[in-house]
């Protein structure tokens, strides 16, 4: 719509302005539905049903044509997207195909034997056992095959594995007297690495991380406050 303005006597500018009649369409609709106000769009709420099939990983976008908004009669619809975020299990981390899981055992477990129940996803139990007189270390990986995450399209015939971490974890409490005597007798003998008589003798003591860290910032923070007191 074109509109002439007068700027100051005898100058007159044109101004071009979209019509609030047609909203710049070109056509005036006089006898209005009550639903759509003249624009030819309704706004509805519809069901779209969301297929998540067995495989798929997170940031897979899935996109429905034409179920977006509509702005106007004039342009199609937009496309409505769907982006999965994988959410984080308690028991099992994903990796590509495979599932990871981290297992606790017991120094004896570890020494003598065990057996351990695992439920998967689909809420099936594996017995995982490992025979008398095969160690495991602590944090070593062990592998059951096609019991991972499915392969997508794959229709659950194809899986990755489950690797397993075992954790050891030790007893707490020193041993003393006739029990670590039995323990001594039991393990491997202790390599002589040999001792100098005139070495200077040490005594370590437990060491934790997360305190350390701690101590050293605050240790930080009050030199920096002495520092700043003294200037």
């Amino acid at each position: 719509m074109n509109q002439t303005v007068q700027i100051q006597p005898g100058f007159y500018q044109k101004i071009q302005r979209r019509c609030t009649e047609c909203d710049g369409e070109g056509e005036f609709i006089s006898n209005r539905c009550r639903k759509c106000n003249g624009k030819k769009i309704v706004v509805l709420k519809e069901l779209v049903r969301v297929r998540i099939e067995p495989g798929m990983k997170s940031n897979k976008r899935l996109v429905f044509s034409g179920k977006g908004n509509h702005v106007n009669r004039t342009v199609e619809a937009g496309d409505l997207i769907i982006e999965l975020e994988l959410k984080e299990h308690s028991t099992f981390i994903r990796k590509d195909m495979d599932l990871i899981i981290k297992m606790e055992i017991t120094l004896a477990e570890s020494l003598c034997g065990f057996k351990r129940i695992i439920q998967t996803l689909d809420q099936r139990k594996l017995l995982i056992s490992n025979p008398p007189g095969t160690v495991i270390g602590n944090e070593a990986y062990r592998s059951v095959a096609n019991e991972g995450m499915p392969m997508r399209g794959s229709d659950g015939r194809v899986k990755g594995q489950l690797i397993i971490i075992f954790i050891v974890t030790f007893p707490q409490n020193e041993y003393t007297g006739e029990n670590l005597k039995v323990i001594g007798d039991i393990l491997p003998p202790r390599p002589d690495y040999g001792y100098c008589d005139d070495g200077q003798v040490l005594k370590s003591e437990l060491y934790d991380p997360k305190s350390s860290s701690r101590r050293r910032r605050q240790q930080a923070s009050q030199g920096e406050t002495v520092e700043c007191a003294s200037q």
